[in-house]
């Protein structure tokens, strides 16, 4: 039986680490911010990163990127409109068809703590591998890959179960 220790790490009753799958469920917990009263979702968080990064980009390139259709950037866009003043739109003075997008004032403050978030990682990660010994970095890197190429043959095994 697992239990949730400080940090969430979850340990085995025999102390052993959690399975892949666990650190996963762990992290779809995570996949949503809060600040203050208001959940940021992580699609919502991924709209704001990528307006954040491309100020000014169009709603159908945002789309684009994120792989997504524009109908589900523009119900995003509708969920944050709810909850704060995050994504800004503006004509497109060449063509008026085309939406411009801008972060607002909550969506500046989310992106840079996200963007921050994401650099405290990233150096983590770095500090982590430097101090490591190419046999663990050998090891890592080989149970990384395994893991996700099976993680691709059962989301293709499930695709096809699915249709």
């Amino acid at each position: 039986m697992n239990k949730t220790l400080k940090y969430n790490k979850k340990v085995t009753a025999d102390g052993s680490f959690p399975s892949m799958i666990d650190v996963v469920e762990q992290m779809r917990h995570w996949s949503a911010v809060k600040t203050g009263d208001i959940r940021i979702m992580n699609a919502e968080m991924q709209l704001i990163r990528t307006v954040g990064r491309h100020d000014g980009i169009s709603a159908g390139d945002a789309a684009k990127e994120l792989g997504i259709t524009k109908g589900a950037v523009s119900q995003t866009m509708a969920r944050l409109d709810k909850k704060g003043s995050f994504i800004l739109r503006e004509q497109d003075p060449e063509n008026a068809s085309k939406l411009r997008l801008h972060l607002g004032e909550d969506g500046c403050r989310v992106h840079e703590a996200h963007e921050r978030y994401h650099r405290e990682l990233d150096a983590l990660e770095q500090d982590l591998l430097r101090v490591a010994t190419p046999a663990e970095r050998a090891f890592l890197e080989k149970y990384l890959r395994t893991i996700c190429e099976k993680l691709e043959q059962e989301h293709v095994i499930l695709g096809d179960y699915l249709k």
